[in-house]
């Protein structure tokens, strides 16, 4: 045989060999021993390097104690590191599942991994677990009762608060993106994008409160509505393109959705779980609604390819001043999520006092800010933050939190700017802002540093709005909305114009409400000028059904049409509106 040929076959055969055995797999979910883990959950696997084997080679292998051996399918993910195995059917309530990995080598199976864990002991219905959610959400409005009355202005939609600037002086440019949360039935919940002079370039009324409402990176943007409990995609003109929600049975969270730039979302979830707290502290009630925290990455196909669990990380004993004696405990309370410098992904638990950095690829905690498991020595900052939101990285490597400062005696809300030594874990002070004298928001709030150095602040749940202001501390914006309404968040960001779409001024058009939906719908749209006005219903195969406008003109402002779909077959259709000769279309799902 020729040596060059012998030394290049020798040399594939080793690389070959590293790839299939030298490959290691550095996540898996669920962990190890993990409890409180959901019937319908998948098992994803993920490697350090990308898989170069024959994807045949790779056998999951699940056994279940009440149902025996399980068959499933392999899914292998876009990243070509990550396997997710799909059992054929739900594991059962308190089963106890065996995981093991095998590769096959030289026709026999070498094992790679084994593991083992706990399904839920019982599970809540799912009606209970979102009453039990709501309460949480609710008991935030609570805090403030002082209402600012500000004049309505009569060019405003009905139900839209009045937005009053109290200060304009050369700020940032861009829009601000908000919703607000209306506390009283004379007002009406909207998406809004705000200008400079206080006025709403682009607003859409909703059917429920929504949040988060942002642009992202890509151009898309997203909200979460409340009563459809998931996130909606937006793109240039305000079409609804897609919705996101976490899998496996866990309801989505309000707090947070974000872009990543391979194109996969990450996302909470609030799990509730019923927990015999007698066995956490001496004296608990045995059957407790403890809720937990679940953090979902989500593929553009929707598979989840990595989850992180509080239950497999956290005590519930790390809350910060939280009552464990109690029949409904919130211990960590997310709220912020952030891709840090390097990749990984920090977290903020308001309910613990604490950020926490966890490897995005591991899932392992690589280290925890504040709260009862603090790992830094805080410089400058005697007292540090309490019950916070709003975790950010600054362009210039330093980070910003809303520091709501519920346990700071006395209470007091302030934006605070760290310097972290994430080797030597300190934690320097290098800039705080507080309002002269100081005000107070015991919940929500939002802060983040621009490119420019000013920072934007919202001021959550409190008499104040939003404000911007530059690193000497002075006041270049500053508006509020007519209370009693409210921004979980709001944030200062550019449009992205560069497709040629309609600017913000244009006709929009909302997602139909409820969707899917099961005899009828309301279909919503706002125009910002009189225009000329078709809409029109088809089906999955392009055949028109339905006409429920025909060119006619219809005056500025929001519109709701009705589609009435008794008579029709459960299935998925798209409505088309026209407008001034452009459409947009939307997708709805019947279910009878």
């Amino acid at each position: 045989m020729n040596s060059k040929f012998t030394i290049l076959l020798f040399a594939f055969t080793l690389i070959f060999l590293k790839n299939i055995f030298g490959n290691e797999i550095v996540y898996v979910s669920p962990v190890n021993e993990a409890e409180y883990v959901m019937p319908m959950s998948n098992i994803i696997v993920t490697f350090k390097d990308t898989i170069e084997f024959d994807h045949s080679l790779l056998k999951i292998k699940l056994h279940a104690n009440s149902l025996g051996d399980l068959n499933g399918s392999l899914i292998f993910a876009s990243d070509k590191k990550t396997v997710i195995f799909d059992p054929q059917l739900t594991f059962l309530v308190n089963d106890t599942v065996t995981v093991k990995i095998f590769l096959n080598e030289n026709g026999s199976d070498k094992l790679l991994k084994d593991f083992k864990f706990y399904c839920v002991k019982d599970v809540i219905p799912i009606h209970n677990r979102i009453k039990i959610l709501k309460q949480i959400r609710e008991s935030d409005y609570s805090a403030i009762s002082n209402f600012q009355n500000i004049p309505k202005a009569d060019t405003l939609p009905v139900g839209f608060p009045f937005i009053n600037v109290l200060t304009n002086i050369n700020p940032s440019e861009g829009y601000i993106f908000t919703a607000n949360i209306p506390r009283n039935r004379d007002y009406k919940p909207y998406l809004m994008i705000i200008d400079n002079s206080g006025v709403p370039v682009f607003y859409r009324e909703m059917p429920n409160t929504c949040f988060d409402f942002k642009i992202h990176d890509n151009g898309l943007m997203s909200y979460f509505l409340d009563g459809a409990d998931k996130y909606y995609i937006m793109d240039s003109t305000y079409t609804v393109i897609d919705s996101v929600e976490t899998q496996f049975g866990y309801e989505s969270d309000n707090h947070e959705l974000l872009f990543l730039e391979n194109g996969n979302v990450l996302l909470f979830s609030y799990d509730v779980q019923a927990v015999d707290m007698s066995q956490i502290v001496p004296g608990g009630p045995e059957g407790s609604s403890v809720i937990g925290v679940i953090i979902q990455e989500i593929d553009p196909d929707k598979n989840v390819v990595f989850q992180w669990r509080s239950w497999d990380n956290f005590e519930i004993t790390d809350a910060d001043n939280i009552n464990l004696f109690t029949s409904k405990i919130d211990f960590c309370h997310a709220n912020a999520i952030e891709i840090d410098y390097d990749d990984n992904i920090l977290i903020s638990s308001r309910n613990m006092s604490e950020i926490t950095k966890i490897n995005r690829r591991t899932g392992e905690i690589m280290w925890r800010l504040g709260g009862k498991n603090n790992e830094f020595t805080f410089l400058n900052d005697p007292i540090g933050f309490r019950y916070q939101h709003a975790i950010r990285k600054t362009p210039t490597g330093t980070y910003t939190l809303f520091d709501n400062g519920n346990l700071h005696s006395p209470p007091f809300t302030r934006v605070v700017e760290y310097r972290l030594d994430q080797v030597n874990k300190t934690a320097e002070l290098v800039w705080e802002y507080k309002e002269n004298p100081p005000s107070f928001s015991p919940a929500m709030g939002y802060a983040e540093r621009l490119e420019n150095g000013n920072t934007t602040i919202n001021w959550g749940l409190s008499s104040k709005g939003y404000v911007e202001v530059t690193p000497d501390k002075q006041k270049v914006f500053e508006f509020e909305l007519e209370q009693p309404n409210w921004m979980y968040r709001a944030m200062r960001r550019s449009l992205n114009k560069s497709n040629g779409n309609e600017t913000p001024g244009s006709y929009v058009i909302t997602n139909n409400y409820p969707n899917p939906f099961n005899s009828g719908t309301t279909i919503f749209v706002s125009l910002t000028k009189t225009s000329n006005v078709s809409l029109k219903i088809y089906n999955i195969l392009g055949q028109k059904v339905a006409t429920l406008l025909n060119n006619i003109t219809q005056n500025q402002g929001n519109h709701r049409i009705p589609f009435d779909a008794t008579g029709f077959s459960s299935g998925m259709y798209f409505y088309q509106l026209t407008v001034d000769g452009v459409n947009y279309s939307h997708k709805m799902v019947l279910k009878k």
